[in-house]
């Protein structure tokens, strides 16, 4: 038997990072959202433009949602968990997903109204 050196010895591989189903829930679910809403609010006076930013920017953080939600069903699916970790994912992806709806719902309700309080402050200027 020959001893292995150090410079014939296979280098260790590192490892790929896997992120949890979890974080994925939960980046897509609270922390993008809440990001888009931070990023594309309307600091200043309300005007057309910075309404129609923040309906669309509410809609793509729900959209990021709905798909963060899909994305932890599918990790759980294809790492091979229980049939109770399954059903428990699909029941948290449902969840999301009608809320998800709900709040793209009430964005456009949002615009509507913001576009509408613009407009009758412009016909008070006039």
């Amino acid at each position: 038997m020959t001893a292995v050196t150090a410079s014939e010895a296979r280098p260790v591989a590192r490892r790929r990072y896997r992120p949890t189903r979890w974080t994925v829930l939960v980046a897509g679910v609270v922390v993008v959202p809440l990001a888009l809403m931070l990023v594309f609010n309307s600091w200043g006076p309300l005007t057309e433009e910075s309404a129609v930013r923040m309906a669309f920017a509410q809609v793509a953080g729900q959209t990021v949602a709905i798909l963060s939600a899909l994305a932890f069903v599918v990790l759980t699916i294809r790492r091979g968990l229980d049939w109770a970790a399954t059903a428990g994912a699909l029941l948290v992806a449902a969840l999301v997903i009608s809320w998800s709806a709900a709040a793209i719902d009430r964005a456009a309700g949002d615009l509507v109204d913001r576009v509408a309080t613009v407009q009758s402050v412009s016909l008070l200027d006039d």
